[in-house]
């Protein structure tokens, strides 16, 4: 058989992981991306993602090599072309193609997963409130199209501080949180899947975005973890992706589990799988992509953790600060690991993603007592004061 070829729509932080595992692969990657994008380094073709012509053009070459592919590293991409693509010129597409539009908007989204009784927060479209009477408590504001990384998502107590009218969002209701947390389900082209354990998220007040992510989740009971893993279970069957499916949940106060969105693709909360388990997302969402088979994911430390680095300012060039956590590394024998990633970004923004530190535990387990666990803290602490500052 034909080496496998991957074409991707996008060319982020997203696409340069699936780069490197690739490479490990041996598959053929290439991204369709816009000339200031990480994957430029990479081959690839220019283009916008929203484009219809310019993502048509770019999956019809797929059309004439064999055992190939198209997939996405973002959601926003032009799903009528998708659609073309697939439908129209035999591209295959199953990884994304079906459940896009629905996940693309977040009122569509809502209702697949209230439809198929998935558990899921009460929302309702802007224009089923009269006046401020209609809302008793906190609402998220969501926008229905596009919210990224903190963007499109507002905390209300009335209709007042909608932030823009004109655009298309949805109201949910404000879940009284215990904890945040992802599941990340790989799916093959035959239904098999594998789990990567669930991760504790933790939000920015401000940005809206993920800060950090640690292993393991705080989960209650046994009996949580199989309800968590059987809601995963259900949403990447019902969503029908082939390849990785990121779901965000919640759970409340009282131990109850919610969805609150999905992601088709490698997500922020997995990038730490790369180094504390067997198998990377990237790895594990090639493999299934091109009808191989995917790896039960294993971990390999009792504890880890990620932390994003983001802009502090705006620039076309950017340096980190300098880094205090070597000077922790050397006075802890070896039992820890750091690695840092620079996304080389071409220009910054404030709280804009620039790269991320993973820190994990790689010692002998009988040594992780309170003394290293505190070294273990103070890794993390020194890690969210790292900044990218622009020159």
């Amino acid at each position: 058989m034909e080496q496998p070829t991957v074409y991707v729509l996008g060319g982020g932080q997203l696409g340069g992981m699936m780069q490197v595992a690739a490479l490990e692969l041996g598959v053929n990657i290439k991204f369709l991306c816009k000339k200031n994008d990480p994957c430029t380094r990479y081959n690839h073709t220019i283009g916008d993602v929203r484009e219809f012509r310019h993502v048509v053009w770019f999956g019809t070459e797929l059309v004439k090599i064999p055992n190939s592919f198209l997939t996405i590293e973002v959601e926003n991409v032009n799903h009528l072309a998708v659609d073309f693509l697939q439908n129209q010129m035999k591209v295959n597409c199953n990884s994304f193609a079906n459940p896009l539009s629905l996940i693309q908007d977040k009122l569509k989204q809502k209702i697949v997963l209230e439809k198929n009784h998935i558990p899921t927060s009460t929302f309702l479209t802007l224009d089923s409130f009269v006046n401020n009477s209609d809302i008793q408590q906190q609402m998220i504001w969501k926008t229905r199209f596009g919210g990224r990384d903190g963007f499109g998502v507002k905390i209300i107590y009335s209709l007042k501080e909608i932030p823009d009218h004109s655009v298309p969002a949805i109201l949910e209701k404000k879940i009284d949180l215990c904890e945040e947390i992802s599941v990340i389900v790989c799916r093959d082209q035959l239904g098999n899947m594998v789990y990567y354990p669930p991760v504790r998220m933790e939000f920015g007040k401000d940005s809206n975005q993920v800060e950090i992510v640690e292993y393991p989740a705080k989960i209650r009971s046994l009996k949580q973890s199989k309800q968590i893993q059987n809601i995963a279970k259900k949403t990447a069957e019902v969503f029908g992706c082939v390849g990785l499916l990121a779901i965000e949940m919640f759970i409340d106060n009282l131990g109850q589990v919610w969805v609150n969105e999905v992601a088709p693709r490698l997500h922020n909360s997995g990038h730490l799988f790369t180094e504390a388990s067997n198998v990377s997302q990237a790895k594990n969402h090639l493999l299934a992509i091109t009808g191989q088979e995917i790896i039960e994911p294993k971990m390999n430390t009792p504890i880890a953790s990620m932390i994003n680095i983001v802009g502090a300012g705006e620039g076309n060039n950017y340096y980190f600060a300098k880094d205090p956590i070597v000077d922790l590394l050397d006075k802890n024998n070896g039992n820890f690991l750091v690695r840092i990633y620079d996304y080389a970004k071409k220009g910054i923004k404030d709280n804009r993603k620039i790269g991320h530190i993973v820190i994990l535990y790689n010692g002998p387990k009988k040594t992780l007592d309170g003394h290293d666990f505190a070294i273990y803290e103070e890794l993390i602490e020194s890690a969210k004061r790292i900044k990218a500052y622009p020159i």
